[in-house]
Parts: structure tokens; sequence; C-alpha cells
């Protein structure tokens, strides 16, 4: 789900469960090297746009 949200490989993407924090950190490739000239978001904190479309399941 998360490869195709952000146009990329399964293989690149990381799954880590925190389950006492009820949640999941995802980690994927940057498009470009963090600080280069064509570095639109130097600290990744934008690139959560694509989740906002997800549908999650309501509490147990």
């Amino acid at each position: 789900m998360f490869a195709g949200l952000f146009g990329t490989a399964e293989d690149e993407i990381l799954v880590v469960n925190h389950p006492l924090a009820l949640a999941v950190k995802v980690s994927l490739p940057r498009p470009t090297t963090q600080g280069d000239l064509r570095d639109n978001d130097c600290y990744a904190g934008q690139q959560y746009a694509p989740l906002m479309a997800m549908n999650l399941p309501g509490p147990c």
C-alpha cells in the first residue's frame, strides 16, 4: 500500500511496528539527497499528504 501511495518499490519500504505506542513508522527512500538544490522538503516533514486518503478502521 505504501509503495503504491509514494510511487516506490515494495522492497524499498521499511515498516516498523511500535505496539506499545499504538504506532507504526514507515521509512522510504528520498527522491533526492537531503539538502540538494532539487530537494523541496529538507526534513521530509511534508510527505504525509498521500496518507490523508487512507481509510483506517475504527477502534475495536
